[in-house]
């Protein structure tokens, strides 16, 4: 929105008499808007066009000179330093008295710098990889974050800006290998957010990592996407690793050495199961008891299936616990375990986050991991969801893929900044120190899975940010 501002103040006419001595033209007036639209829609090369008919198409109007300047900046945005310089050349060798001279001097410079440093590149071009679904609301949401990031990147005048190059993901032949073989060939994207899910992840990741182009898929868990791949990284914790994150959080953080185990029999959670056992033992833990449960109804009974003396001597207890009934699931769990005086802190999954008894989870000192959080009370919290409603007319996406779009772009982007002289972005990725957006965390130096979560608990019927 600052940029918006910053048009508005920019472009507006300078006093009346201007306004008087000039005249306006009404067609002029409704194509220069039209470019800024454009513009403002990171379509440079048609908001190019709008504002090359105000400069060639209208005598001279009030929207002639504004038009030079944006057109310059829409080429610049597109990595033309050369033709921006010269259309700058033109605007103050004809309007030496416009009252854009220092702004498109500014822009001469940084276009001039541009020009001259062949060995750099002109644009970062990032790759999205999204079905194209109008009615996909999350879909949206991701898009829709990934696109105030650019916008809020590209607002500062970097010297390397981003342009956003977009494909459908959805269809049919293999679309997903389609959409990243034409970002990689025709895109020349340097690094590609997406596609969306774990199955067209996979097929899309074959091709990015043997084309040697960074891919981040924003919420797959699969870890079969990114295993033994260099160039492939996922931004969601997968099954595995979270896991491992909740033993490491419940052995070395909170010191519970003796736990047990209880959770539903399915695929999702027997990796989530495995992997946080082979941690605890890792880490010098005891698994006290590890119980299946082959049906959701079996919860409500947890509680009297367990034998009094593993249920004493297990300081902790991990449920995750999980599907479109889990928040009934885990109440008739934690009301089991308040049936037979149960003392023991529990530990959960991301599926325990606002759950409607708070009182009932803070009782047992719930804790669980999450890939999504936000403090409501932070600005940065505040100024996004106010912007992202001026951009959309909505709120964030309760579900947090909206911060998920704007982070991970945020993300890439200063890994980009920051590549050293003979490295490469995807080795920036590994080495980068954990990054903290508004809602998501991200730490790839262990692997190509984040590694960063939140852990949250329940405390006097709220939640709070433990670590």
């Amino acid at each position: 929105m600052k940029r918006i501002v910053l048009f508005l103040l920019l472009l507006s006419p300078v006093t009346n008499a201007y306004a008087q001595a000039v005249p306006k033209n009404e067609v002029a007036e409704f194509t220069f808007e039209r470019g800024l639209e454009l513009y403002r829609q990171q379509e440079y090369n048609l908001a190019y066009q709008r504002f090359s008919r105000v400069i060639s198409d209208f005598p001279l109007n009030q929207k002639t000179t504004a038009a030079m300047l944006m057109g310059a900046r829409a080429l610049f945005s597109q990595g033309m330093f050369r033709e921006s310089v010269e259309l700058v050349n033109q605007l103050l060798s004809k309007y030496p008295d416009s009252r854009y001279v220092s702004d498109a001097n500014r822009l001469k410079s940084m276009a001039s710098g541009q020009n001259n440093n062949p060995q750099q590149p002109q644009v970062f071009n990032l790759g999205i990889a999204l079905p194209l679904k109008a009615s996909d609301t999350y879909v949206r949401a991701l898009f829709n974050g990934i696109r105030i990031a650019v916008e809020d990147y590209n607002s500062s005048r970097p010297r390397i800006p981003v342009k956003m190059v977009f494909r459908d993901s959805g269809g049919e032949l293999d679309p997903a290998q389609i959409a990243m073989t034409s970002l990689i060939r025709d895109g020349k994207v340097g690094a590609v957010i997406g596609p969306l899910f774990s199955q067209e992840a996979l097929s899309a990741a074959e091709v990015a990592d043997r084309s040697q182009v960074v891919m981040v898929a924003p919420v797959a868990t699969e870890s079969r996407v990114s295993d033994g791949k260099r160039h492939v990284f996922q931004a969601s914790s997968t099954f595995t690793m979270r896991g491992q994150l909740m033993a490491r959080y419940a052995v070395s953080d909170l010191g519970y050495k003796n736990v047990g185990v209880a959770y539903e029999s399915n695929s999702q959670n027997e990796q989530t199961v495995q992997s946080f056992t082979a941690e605890v033992r890792r880490l010098g833990g005891t698994v006290v008891f590890s119980k299946a449960l082959t049906a959701a109804s079996e919860w409500a009974r947890f509680g009297r299936s367990i034998p009094t003396s593993q249920l004493s001597q297990a300081q902790a207890i991990y449920m995750p616990i999980n599907g479109r009934d889990a928040a009934r699931n885990i109440e008739s769990a934690l009301t089991s375990l308040d049936q037979v005086r149960a003392t023991n802190v529990v530990l959960g999954n991301s599926d325990w986050h606002d759950l409607s008894n708070a009182d009932l989870a803070s009782r047992y000192r719930a804790a669980y991991t999450s890939d999504f959080w936000v403090s409501p009370t932070d600005p940065r919290v505040q100024e996004f969801a106010r912007k992202y409603q001026s951009v959309t007319g909505q709120m964030p996406d309760e579900l947090g893929l909206s911060y998920a779009g704007y982070d991970l772009t945020n993300f890439l982007i200063t890994q980009m900044r920051n590549i050293p002289e003979g490295s490469s972005l995807q080795q920036q990725i590994r080495t980068a120190v954990p990054f903290d957006g508004l809602g998501r965390r991200y730490d790839f130096r262990n692997g190509n899975q984040n590694q960063a979560v939140f852990y949250l608990r329940y405390r006097n019927g709220l939640i709070t940010l433990d670590r």
